[in-house]
């Protein structure tokens, strides 16, 4: 995501400097496709998780796995001492 700010940032000043259309152009689209990359990677995780789900739901009805229970809500204060 860093390289994408940046991306937009120097884009941004590109604008500001009244850069050459040809490369300001340039530049929209190497953004448009790492943007694009994104997308395709938010697309497969969101797949993935979606097949995790599936699998985690299957394998509790099932019994395979032992449920998790929450001892508590609450966060308890750490007591150890650090030198």
């Amino acid at each position: 995501m860093t390289r994408l700010q940046q991306d937009l940032d120097d884009l941004d000043r590109m604008v500001d400097g009244n850069a050459p259309k040809d490369k300001t152009r340039s530049h929209i689209r190497l953004i448009s496709r790492e943007v694009a990359a994104l997308e395709a990677d938010y697309a497969r995780f969101a797949q993935d998780h979606a097949n995790l789900h599936e699998v985690h739901s299957h394998l509790k009805k099932s019994q395979a796995i032992p449920s998790i229970e929450v001892i508590s809500q609450t966060p308890q204060p750490r007591t150890e001492t650090f030198l």
